[in-house]
């Protein structure tokens, strides 16, 4: 196993991470959702994304595994992207007596 699929399998959640840093244009892609269509494929490409790495939560903790080393404006534009999606997946599984304070 890879890097990446050792961090795939290990996650409680995570996500596939589809980039182009040239244009600041990305896309999560969750990774028990089972595979994207061709249709959806052949979008993202067209986009010009390609395959950034995978990012997880594993025992609470944060892991990425990233295919090549990214900018530390590019870091902090995506890893604040990333909360932004987590946060709407988490309220939308949260239980309904729980508070979002």
């Amino acid at each position: 196993m890879d890097k990446f699929q050792q961090l795939a399998h290990d996650a409680e959640f995570g996500v596939v991470v589809l980039a182009n840093p040239d244009t600041r244009d990305y896309q999560f892609v969750d990774l028990h959702r089972g595979a994207v269509s061709a249709e959806t494929a052949k979008t993202y490409a067209e986009r010009g994304l390609s395959f950034l790495g995978v990012v997880g939560i594993v025992r609470g903790a944060p892991r990425v595994a990233l295919e090549d080393e990214l900018t530390p404006e590019f870091s902090a534009f995506l890893t604040q992207s990333l909360v932004a999606h987590w946060k709407k997946q988490i309220r939308w599984t949260m239980p309904v007596d729980m508070n979002w304070n």
